[in-house]
């Protein structure tokens, strides 16, 4: 059962939240920080890797770890 929200019904509330949180751009930033995090490790580790080589690793890592997340969030878990 869905909770009541006076003047509102749970599909507006859902909108208005969900437009509130995509104006904040948590996408790109979230999307930058899984970018930066294996340039930094690689950086740390001394490890030189071509552009393409990087990419590659990047995309590979980024794609683990949202997966990891939504399976979290899927689960109804806290990260």
């Amino acid at each position: 059962m869905q909770p009541s929200f006076p003047g509102n019904s749970y599909e507006e509330l859902l909108t208005q939240i969900r437009k509130h949180v995509r104006d904040q751009e948590l996408s790109a930033e979230i999307l930058r920080l899984l970018h930066n995090a294996p340039e930094a490790a690689l950086k740390a580790q001394g490890i030189v890797l071509s552009r393409p080589e990087r990419e590659r690793l990047s995309q590979t890592i980024m794609k683990e770890v949202l997966s990891e997340v939504l399976e979290q969030v899927n689960k109804g878990e806290n990260a």
